[in-house]
């Protein structure tokens, strides 16, 4: 601020004399002596609504990683005021089944299910009867950054395989309400 927050303040069209700093959720309001008076600071709660997003990038193709085995990435950004928040996986078309967490094609279901992990972690199988909990934050972040690895395994080459397909729903929650 230039010119000091009196005249800050006078320019707003309010009384000289009061200045509040904000910082996120707190407000510490100061009240300049007038005449004679002593200074006092005051503490001014507020509550901010808690935010939970998920940004999900542009997926890569499967790539092979070795015989039979296939991969593709997703990139995902965290954002979240509060803590332990959790990303997590589910089969978004068959919740039992033989078909849960399994990638299908025109010929039937892939026999290996799909199996998911954050990149460096160890991979959970999306037929699972629990869906996948790939990280937990514990903490609010910003932007946090992470890749979900989503992994086939099928006997033969994608080439000779038709296209394999499977809803795969991506989520953040948080188990505080």
């Amino acid at each position: 601020m230039t010119g000091g927050p009196s005249r800050q303040l006078r320019r707003r069209g309010r009384r000289a004399g009061a200045l509040g700093l904000i910082s996120c959720a707190l407000v510490i309001a100061w009240v300049a002596p007038l005449h004679g008076s002593t200074a006092h600071a005051q503490a001014v709660g507020g509550t901010v609504l808690p935010e939970i997003a998920l940004s999900i990038g542009t997926p890569s193709d499967f790539q092979a990683v070795g015989r039979g085995n296939y991969e593709l990435r997703v990139p995902v950004q965290v954002t979240a005021s509060v803590g332990d928040v959790r990303l997590s996986v589910s089969d978004g078309q068959d919740a039992t089944g033989a078909a849960h967490g399994r990638a299908r094609d025109a010929a039937g279901l892939a026999l290996a299910p799909l199996s998911v992990s954050v990149l460096g972690e160890a991979s959970q199988s999306l037929a699972a009867p629990v869906d996948p909990l790939l990280k937990i934050w514990d903490q609010p972040v910003a932007l946090a950054p992470a890749t979900i690895v989503v992994r086939q395994q099928l006997r033969s080459s994608l080439r000779t395989v038709s296209p394999l397909h499977k809803l795969i729903l991506i989520s953040v929650s948080s188990a505080t309400p």
